[in-house]
């Protein structure tokens, strides 16, 4: 199937900025959405892509055999959608890596099912921006909670150099980064991981690369509560500790251990707050250290 047609912009200067960025810099991102019985999470996220300025767009949905009602949504939409499979897999990294064997563009960004784009220009945006193909780029994700909403990074986080500094230290939320081909063609998700895939292919790609590129753009509007975001279930914070002390292992070198009982600790303190104190005091509490001393 061929790229999605989208409406132009809603008034004669949309139109005009989406034309001179889509002449300027015609770069071609591929939006890869994996789900798995969501069918209104699928819904928005189709629609968040559909709405697009930005035309130089190519569309993959991966579905794991859900049985919700999500096919339904899938054959409503398939004009707008460039690829989309449906079959069993073995988790989210297997469903991420089938969406890159089918992945084509310049650059790769995984918005996953409920996930959207934080405005209608978001791609014309990036592309206007992008310079060097091979290097990936992150911007800012709209983190949103019960009752309170927080950017990640933080908006103290302005400039090239602060930038730099805080995605090696926090990693950029995986839906606001986009891969360059020259990366994403040659490295797949390592499925051994159930949860914490995601932190390894961002460190693979630091490990490689000097950096990611910093937009000051907010990419994406991101719900907590995904795959890798679970604090109310020790089986989950076990298996997390288990992962990220294999990831230390690998991507920390001396100081591993420190970094995995570290973020063990965080994992039990995660529980213990949405647990005892319940999850709108916990969420409280994610607002406000995301909002205090992450500028360096």
């Amino acid at each position: 199937m061929g790229i999605i047609p989208r409406p132009l912009g809603r008034n004669f200067f949309d139109c005009l900025l989406v034309f001179m960025m889509y002449t300027v810099n015609n770069v071609l991102i591929t939006v890869v959405t994996v789900v798995f019985n969501d069918a209104c999470g699928l819904k928005a996220t189709i629609q968040s892509v559909f709405c697009q300025n930005y035309k130089n767009i190519e569309f993959v949905v991966i579905d794991g055999a859900s049985t919700d009602g999500t096919l339904e949504i899938i054959e409503e939409y398939k004009a707008n959608i460039t690829f989309y499979l449906s079959e069993q897999d073995e988790g989210i990294y297997d469903a991420m890596n089938k969406g890159i064997e089918n992945t084509h563009g310049d650059f790769v960004i995984f918005l996953n099912a409920g996930d959207v784009f934080a405005s209608d220009k978001t791609l014309a945006e990036v592309a206007n921006k992008i310079g060097d193909k091979d290097k990936a780029y992150f911007g800012r994700a709209i983190t949103v909670g019960d009752k309170l909403n927080w950017l990640f990074p933080p908006l103290e986080i302005s400039t090239s150099e602060k930038a730099d500094v805080w995605s090696k230290k926090y990693l950029p939320n995986h839906q606001s980064i986009f891969f360059p081909r020259s990366f994403y063609a040659t490295n797949k998700y390592n499925t051994l991981f159930k949860l914490s895939g995601d932190t390894e292919y961002k460190l693979r790609y630091l490990k490689e690369n000097s950096n990611f590129l910093f937009l000051d753009i907010n990419i994406c509007i991101f719900q907590l509560g995904g795959v890798s975001n679970e604090s109310n279930n020790l089986s989950n914070i076990f298996l997390q500790f288990k992962e990220k002390t294999m990831i230390s292992r690998n991507y920390y070198s001396s100081s591993w251990r420190v970094k995995a009982y570290f973020h063990f600790v965080k994992l039990i303190v995660k529980y213990v707050l949405r647990v005892v104190f319940g999850k709108s005091f916990y969420q409280n509490c994610l607002f406000y250290i995301n909002s205090f001393g992450r500028e360096n």
